[in-house]
């Protein structure tokens, strides 16, 4: 999940003032599921596949994020610290 306004967005804040109770992803719910942030590398990454795999849902999402249609790295990288990524995962229970 990547926070278009950075560390500034509600759910970014409060993800980093307790951990999230559910998330809940089409038809399925996760309880009190793990999170990371991740690093600027992988959100460099995740950034650039998505473009790769979504380039209609790209061309209007990198305006709202204030990314280039067709960045360079410098550019993605600018983008990666100005963003926040999280991902989230389910626990797994203890038997």
């Amino acid at each position: 999940m990547v926070s278009g306004r950075g560390s500034s967005s509600d759910w970014y804040r409060n993800l980093e003032a307790a951990p999230a109770d559910e998330v809940r992803i089409g038809a399925h719910t996760w309880h009190a599921p793990a999170h990371r942030v991740l690093g600027l590398d992988e959100t460099v990454r995740l950034l650039s596949n998505y473009r790769i795999a979504h380039p209609h849902l790209w061309k209007r999402l990198s305006p709202l994020i204030g990314a280039p249609r067709d960045p360079d790295e410098r550019a993605w990288r600018e983008l990666a610290e100005r963003l926040r990524a999280v991902a989230f995962s389910p626990r797994i229970p203890s038997s």
